[in-house]
């Protein structure tokens, strides 16, 4: 959170390192705050009486969809390979 009246948010590692060392970090809409801990370790909201900023939410949706797709992409070059390797040896389908 920050004087903005939102939730931000940000990566696991930068909160907790924020956290420690009390030292402001980037939230994923660009906006710099010192995380506080008022909720818990579970990761949920820093005030949950407060929005979560919406382009934190946009920027992380984006980022949720990038990693499916990098899954989906990866999964396809590995049955391309195997559908070669399976050519190459002349394994009968």
């Amino acid at each position: 959170m920050n004087d903005s009246g939102l939730n931000h948010l940000a990566p696991r590692d930068q909160i907790d390192l924020g956290l420690i060392a009390g030292t402001p970090i980037e939230a994923l809409c660009g906006v710099n705050f010192v995380p506080t801990l008022r909720v818990g370790a579970s990761g949920a909201a820093d005030n949950p009486s407060l929005d979560v900023c919406t382009a934190c939410e946009c920027v992380m949706e984006l980022i949720e969809e990038q990693n499916e797709l990098a899954f989906k992409h990866r999964r396809v070059k590995a049955a391309i390979k195997a559908v070669k390797e399976a050519a190459r040896l002349k394994v009968p389908a």
